[in-house]
């Protein structure tokens, strides 16, 4: 059952760390629902913990950096939802699940992608909402 953690702003980056830091040997999947997502978690995870060396995937990048994943390395792997399918984690962390609070739990589309997330963990998975007011609509 995947767990909700709500903090503030810069949140992801303390969750992140302490996983990281509890359980070095394994895969550590941020799965973002936007690039700003993506690139706020990892700016956050290098002026903190830099030592965890994070990757980041996005399919905009021309090449380098951000286009190149070593999946079999252990650690923290950040990609947009549209790229987690098929990806292999110990842990799923998806740190954005409060800009799907006023989305309609019917509908198919919000419905795929949360299958698709909530299946990508091998063990475990954690959402997680930042403020008090926006829930994620599965804990309404």
């Amino acid at each position: 059952m995947p767990r909700l953690h709500r903090f503030h702003e810069r949140g992801a980056a303390d969750l992140l760390i302490l996983l990281a830091e509890t359980h070095p040997r394994k895969r550590i999947g941020v799965i973002a629902g936007s690039k700003h997502t993506q690139f706020s978690v990892l700016g956050s995870l290098q002026r903190r913990a830099p030592r965890l060396k994070p990757q980041l995937y996005t399919s905009e990048a021309q090449g380098g950096q951000y286009r190149n994943l070593d999946l079999g390395r252990p650690g923290i792997v950040i990609v947009h939802r549209a790229s987690a399918k098929g990806l292999d984690f110990d842990t799923v962390v998806i740190p954005d699940t409060h800009h799907d609070a006023a989305a309609d739990p019917t509908s198919a589309a919000v419905r795929m992608s949360y299958y698709v997330l909530a299946t990508e963990p091998v063990t475990n998975s954690t959402s997680a909402t930042k403020g008090r007011r926006n829930r994620p609509f599965w804990h309404r």
